[in-house]
């Protein structure tokens, strides 16, 4: 697979050698695929050039003693920000004559030409200098861009003087000569973007500039470099790294072009992400608000503590407010909550008094334990020994800590071999929670280790360890280094919150320090001098990058061994590729030690083993808002109730430690049935956790499949052991060692199975067709007398909303609108304003439009295209129909509506004679009862129905006909049932006997519901067809000169479809489970269907609402025009084993990273593309999925969501 698939195809490599010209010069276009005039090219040359000439005019000036440097950069500076100027207030002017010019005149794009093709027809037209110089989206811009092109130019100016550049390598005139071609060159193409116009960038965060920072990338840069070296003008300490970065900022067009320098938003995010973390000792955040102003409020804490008199008061400070800013409930994180557009969700949170006074014990124990053991250290009272007792102490925590987490996963030693204390199967709940009750012990341990012990035990050795007063009166002892004291505040402020924030971590860093401390003998060297909070500051940052670097070298590895042990992922490249790195493999390690000192993903372009550094970006990888956009489709509904879901059970997992490490930056899969949840860890703290959701797409593509496949067999094999291999040591081993995806371990979820189930045989059977046409009868009067006894009652049922046929699909098309054909069916729609999809026949005219509805019959295949026809979409309002006093009546054949009609059917010289339709005709056979009844019992008229029902359009013989199929023993028996309910008195037995024996309100029942039998087309249950049943069930009422009765009415039609879906589960049961032989049972069922189940079509709202709701059980009908078979689906409220899986998070950055050069850069969005392609180690096209849209597809993301861990 991977040889015969092109990384780029033809078109697309030709467009990124353009791309990648124009991005490594800075913006000029000098190639552009079609010929165009020369003075296009020379323009863009010129452009390019002014900054360079004037350069060299004023160096020699500087250079010759005309005139000093700083009037010389002064004034080079000017002008360069005059020249940017006045391009971009020309381009803007002529621009502007666009609005004036005929279109014609413009030099527009040229239609016939391949893409981006465009006709210059003069130097100054205006196609030609928006071409050149595309001008800028806002025109405060133009003075903002070219006030710091003034300043990049004079300082670069300044930055390349052949003095400067003499100062700094003695006089070595080559080397002056290289450094200030080059240099000139990169200041040019920096110059050029913001002045002229920007590169597309190969380092891109947004998909859109919508503020125009990108032509201040380069530019920004630039200052640094020259920034440094004004400070290396007055400091001789940075002299030598000055020179280093004059040698690197004639690589910057490379670095540039190998996107390695992160645009301003990114390396904003960075670096505010690293300080919050290493300097302050916190976490990466949620969104990009919540992180800067984390930032802010942290920087704020620390000036407070460092301009308080040190002593125990500073103490008192550190520890309270290192708890208030690591829990989620502290008062300064309510503030990022109230503060931030996209709150965080928190929708398992149901706290009661011992939650809020936990968050109130939490700041008034470490205030009191830090301050208390810190007095007695200063006071002399503890033994001077005693911060190395407790540090002990703390190595057996961590080292305790870390047994009980690794003893409750699936997998020991990384990932090599099974757990045997882990049970060997869990699909029955019941026996999981029996054989995991050794590991759940565990569990509860190291929760309270977790929670109270270790953050405590770290509290202490910091209190006992930290004498801010004697570090305040800067004594040095012998060659001992004095620390400069914010320093040492600052460390220690960090260690004191550091944990609480992260308290795995904290322990892991107090261990090491500790035993450095006692390795490193000699008590003056300056590491001992630093104190402990800044050397735990030290220890956590070599930490976390060496973490990074294992981590990057595995991936390297394993991409490296899969491309060539897979065959499938063989390309034409990989052995070349692979004996490259054979002989460089040192400088392999150097761009994976760059990038974890970086904090940088790695980059293996194309998703081969050709490794590149991508630009340093935030954890969450993505510049929006989390949970912004997605795909949404039908089953979005189902990841959203399974997210609300998972901050309820996941908790206990990440509290136990069963689910490893789990900080800011990880990433899980959750594996359940046939769902895939990609699970994000945004944001970590004391007790809580932030995670974002995400649900990838049910129906599998092929390379969807593949990966599935691939996570279903490494589970099964995981997680369900035959008993046979359970004790042979080497069948425990993981056969999949390299694979991104490692399973840690298995919860029970409560959310729904789905089953799907071919109906062949059982809606084709003639007795379940008979049983759907008498049951409805059953199941109308069941819903008729249940909506009028919560009508009276007052009472809401829980399930009213979401139990409601959907009658936006329901569609009508009156007669002739669709005639001929066996089937023929009037599709209506009923809203709740007066409007409905009516296209009336005198909107139509020509033979063409008449013809074209002649003849149109249904057939099974063409269902699904039929309930959405486009000529519902003309819609009529009824109010303006009456108010025009035209009278709707039902039509016998040969009626028209104008004479239009008649005109076509002269043409057609066929049709019968024309109908008057201005006048009533009255149905003179329609059976109506009068709109007045007088009940035999004055309870009766609590089960009245609206008098609308009582005007039958069904002939009185013909009810006659159907009398005798209403089903008078069960109207009773509901009747009895639902009149005992209504009434409370002592007498509630007599009253139920006369509502019972009323006879009137029989005859009212009785003609409504055969009414609605007879409408629906189900008067002969014989007669019926799978088709018929299925129609009927998705709202597709059958027409007949009766219909409009029933469409018309929004509550009837409501309840009708209702009863009819009640109808066809109930045939669909009895034919599983057994027919019903008694009232009692129809009730049973009925109930049922009304307390815990929807019933209904997947396309209505309300299956949606349905099941984010958590409704027990769904039903629905579909047909499968493919295979010609009706299918019902049945999704079930139940508890599933639910696997989780750590998945590499460098594997998933570096595949983001790609995925952003590829999509933004190369543009590379072919479907069939080798990056998206299933490869089941690096699980490639699911983490494609899970990226954030545009780039990914995920078809659920929820905002941030809150887990306690507690």
């Amino acid at each position: 697979m991977g040889s015969g698939i092109p990384l780029l195809n033809d078109y697309k490599e030709e467009f990124f050698w353009r791309r990648f010209l124009q991005t490594l010069l800075g913006g000029p276009k000098l190639r552009l695929g079609y010929d165009a005039p020369p003075y296009v090219y020379v323009m863009q040359v010129v452009l390019f050039s002014i900054p360079l000439i004037l350069g060299i005019v004023f160096t020699i000036l500087a250079e010759t003693g005309l005139t000093s440097d700083v009037v010389a950069v002064c004034i080079y500076g000017g002008m360069i920000g005059i020249f940017a100027l006045v391009v971009q207030l020309a381009s803007m002017l002529v621009q502007r004559r666009e609005t004036t010019v005929s279109p014609l005149a413009t030099n527009t794009q040229n239609m016939l030409a391949e893409d981006d093709e465009i006709f210059f027809e003069s130097c100054c037209s205006v196609g030609t200098v928006e071409f050149i110089i595309p001008g800028k989206k806002y025109k405060v811009n133009i003075f903002i861009h070219a006030a710091i092109a003034g300043v990049v130019g004079g300082l670069g100016f300044w930055y390349l003087l052949p003095t400067t550049l003499d100062g700094l390598y003695n006089d070595m005139i080559g080397v002056t000569i290289i450094l200030y071609i080059t240099g000139w060159l990169t200041l040019c193409v920096a110059l050029y973007s913001v002045a002229i116009a920007p590169p597309p960038e190969v380092a891109t965060f947004r998909t859109s500039d919508t503020w125009e920072i990108a032509p201040l990338m380069r530019p920004f840069y630039i200052l640094l470099f020259a920034c440094f070296d004004q400070l290396a003008r007055h400091n001789a300490d940075f002299v030598t790294t000055n020179e280093i970065l004059h040698v690197v900022f004639v690589f910057l067009p490379l670095l540039w072009i190998m996107g390695l320098m992160p645009p301003l938003e990114a390396l904003f995010l960075w670096a505010v992400e690293q300080m919050v973390i290493f300097l302050f000792g916190g976490s990466a955040m949620a969104s990009s608000p919540r992180l800067v102003l984390m930032l802010l409020l942290s920087t704020l804490v620390y000036l407070l503590v460092y301009f308080v008199p040190f002593g125990l008061q500073s103490v008192a400070m550190m520890a309270v407010f290192g708890v208030l800013l690591s829990c989620e409930h502290g008062i300064i994180l309510w503030v990022l909550d109230l503060w931030q557009r996209s709150p965080v969700q928190h929708p398992s949170r149901q706290h009661h008094w011992g939650y809020y006074l936990t968050l109130f014990a939490l700041p008034v124990l470490a205030c009191g334990v830090a301050t208390a053991t810190n007095h007695f250290y200063i006071e002399g009272t503890v033994s001077t020994d005693a911060a190395d007792y407790v540090a002990y102490g703390i190595v057996g925590l961590f080292g305790v800590e870390l047994l009980l987490a690794k003893a409750q996963t699936v997998y020991l030693f990384g990932g090599l071999w099974r757990n045997p204390l882990y049970p060997p199967g869990v699909m029955s709940r019941r026996l999981v929670r029996r054989r995991r009750g050794l590991l759940a012990a565990f569990g509860d341990i190291r929760r309270v280790i977790m929670c109270a012990v270790a953050p405590l035990s770290v509290v202490i050795y910091l209190s006992l360890s930290v004498d801010l007063e004697s570090s305040d009166k800067q004594v040095t002892n012998g060659n001992t280094t004095h620390v400069p004291m914010t320093m040492v505040v600052l460390g220690t402020a960090r260690a004191f919150r550091w944990a609480w924030q992260t308290t795995h971590l904290s322990l892991y860093d107090v261990t090491i320090t500790f035993l450095v401390n006692k390795l490193a003998t000699d008590t003056t060297t300056t590491w001992r001098s630093l104190g402990v909070g800044l050397q735990l500051l030290i220890v956590s940052v070599i930490r976390d990058r060496l973490e990074q670097f294992v981590n990057k070298l595995y991936f390297c590895v394993t991409l490296l061994v899969k491309s060539w042990v897979d065959k499938k992922q063989r390309h034409r490249s990989t052995v070349p590729t692979l004996g490259l790195y054979v002989i460089l493999f040192p400088l392999l390690l150097a761009t994976i030690f760059l990038a974890a000192v970086l904090s940088a993903p790695m980059l293996p372009l194309f998703t081969l083993p050709i490794f590149l550094i991508g630009y340093p970006r935030p954890l969450r990888s993505w510049p929006g808002s989390v949970g912004q956009s997605a795909s949404e489709c039908g089953d979005t509904a189902f990841y959203k109730h399974a997210a609300l879901e998972l901050t309820r059970t996941l908790p206990a997992s990440i509290a136990r430690g069963s689910l490893g490490d789990v900080g800011p930056g990880s990433y899980f899969l959750l594996r359940y049935q046939d769902r895939l949840v990609w699970l994000q860890v945004l944001e970590r703290g004391c007790g809580y956790c932030h995670v974002s959701v995400k649900g990838l797409e049910l129906q599998e593509t092929s390379c969807h499949t593949v990966e599935a496949s691939r996570i279903d067999d490494i589970i099964e094999e995981t997680f369900e052991i035959p008993e046979s291999k359970q004790h042979i040591p080497c069948c425990l081993w993981n056969h999949h060692p390299l694979n991104v995806m490692r399973p840690c371990d298995a919860v029970f979820l409560q959310t729904y199975s789905d089953a799907k189930n071919q109906l062949t045989g059982v809606i084709d059977s003639p007795d379940v067709l008979k049983s759907v046409a008498s049951g409805f009868a059953m199941s109308l009067v069941w819903v008729l007398l249940h909506s009028t006894w919560e009508e009276h009652t007052g009472l809401q049922d829980s399930n009213t909303d979401t139990q409601r046929p959907d009658t936006s699909r329901v569609k009508t098309w009156l007669a002739g609108e669709k005639t001929g054909g066996d089937d023929p069916w009037v599709k209506t729609k009923a809203e709740v304003n007066p409007v409905i999809s009516v296209r009336p026949l005198s909107a139509r005219s020509g033979i063409s439009d008449f013809a074209s509805s002649v003849g149109s019959g249904w057939l099974d295949d063409d269902l699904d295209d039929e309930l959405d026809s486009p000529a519902t979409k003309n819609k009529i309002n009824l109010a303006t129909r009456d108010k025009q006093n035209i009278t709707e009546v039902m039509k016998p054949p040969g009626v028209l509506m104008s004479s239009g009609d008649a005109a076509n059917l002269d043409l057609l010289d066929f049709g019968l004679p024309t109908v008057d339709i201005t006048q009533t005709m009255p149905n003179r056979f329609a059976a109506s009862l009068p709109h007045s009844v007088t009940y035999a019992s004055p309870h009766s008229s609590h089960f009245t129905v609206p008098s609308a029902w009582r005007d039958s359009p069904v002939s009185q013989k013909t009810l006659t006909l159907l009398m005798d199929r209403f089903p008078q023993e069960w109207f009773t028996h509901v009747l009895s049932l639902f009149a005992y309910k209504t009434t409370s008195q002592k007498d509630s037995v007599d009253i139920v006997g006369e509502v019972t024996r009323d006879s009137v309100l029989a005859t009212v029942y009785s003609h409504l519901v055969m009414s609605c039998v007879s409408v629906l087309g189900l008067a002969d249950g014989a007669s019926l067809t799978p088709s018929h049943v299925y129609r009927l069930y998705n709202g597709v009422i059958p027409w007949s000169p009766t219909s409009d009765w029933l469409t018309d009415d929004v509550q009837l039609l409501r309840l009708v479809l209702k009863a009819y879906r009640y109808a066809v589960k109930l045939a669909v049961d009895q034919a599983v489970l057994g027919e019903v032989t008694s009232h009692s049972e129809v009730e049973e069922y009925l109930e049922e269907y009304d307390s815990n189940w929807y019933i209904g079509s997947e396309g209505d709202p309300g299956w949606t609402e349905a099941v984010t709701s958590g409704i027990g059980q769904l039903f629905s009908l579909s047909h499968d025009p493919i295979q010609g078979v009706y299918k019902s689906r049945v999704l079930t409220m139940t508890d599933l084993p639910v696997y989780v899986s750590a998945l590499s998070a460098e594997a998933v950055r570096a595949q983001w990273a790609n995925l952003s050069v590829e999509m933004l850069y190369m543009t590379n969005d072919d479907e069939e593309r080798y990056s998206i392609q299933a490869h089941t180690t690096l699980l490639r096209n699911l983490t494609v999925q899970a990226a954030d849209p545009p780039l990914g597809y995920p078809i659920y993301s929820s905002p941030p969501l809150s887990v306690a861990t507690f």
